[in-house]
């Protein structure tokens, strides 16, 4: 990413065009490499100089800002709480990957368990009954977990 600089501020924050543009009364196509290092002098580009984004806690996360430091477009990141929205969406996404979690890890060895077993090994009467739930609780589970990936 670069910064365009224009009377000591960052006025534009972007990657530089690589297709024919017009400034300064002149047409620089900047699919040519040369010309497009020109053009980037030319318009005052100036390379962003990266910093890595803080860690979000439980309590905040952080924004993303440019500002000159001693002259130098730099990323900064300010610290800030978490809205509700954000926290909402972390909660749900946080639900889903434990639903997901729960499915695939103790429900359907579970439910295969029960339905590998005969008969005579689920104990007495309710045989049938436990497996035709297992057989409809596995379905509904599948369906979960097309949901969750997003293949249905």
């Amino acid at each position: 990413m670069y910064a365009r600089i224009d009377g000591g501020e960052i006025v534009e924050v972007n990657t530089p065009t690589y297709h024919p543009i017009v400034f300064d009364g002149r047409t620089w196509d900047c699919r040519d490499p040369q010309v497009r290092e020109e053009y980037i002098v030319a318009a005052n580009w100036v390379p962003i100089v990266d910093t890595p984004q803080p860690p979000d806690t439980e309590t905040e996360t952080s924004d993303l800002t440019h500002e000159l430091i001693e002259g130098v477009p730099t990323q900064v990141w300010i610290a800030r709480p978490w809205t509700a929205e954000e926290l909402t969406a972390r909660e749900e996404a946080a639900n889903e990957e434990q639903i997901g979690n729960k499915i695939e890890t103790e429900d359907m060895p579970a439910m295969q368990a029960i339905l590998d077993q005969t008969n005579a090994n689920i104990r007495t009467d309710p045989s049938q009954e436990i497996k035709d739930l297992a057989k409809a609780v596995r379905r509904l589970d599948r369906k979960v977990m097309r949901l969750l990936d997003g293949t249905e």
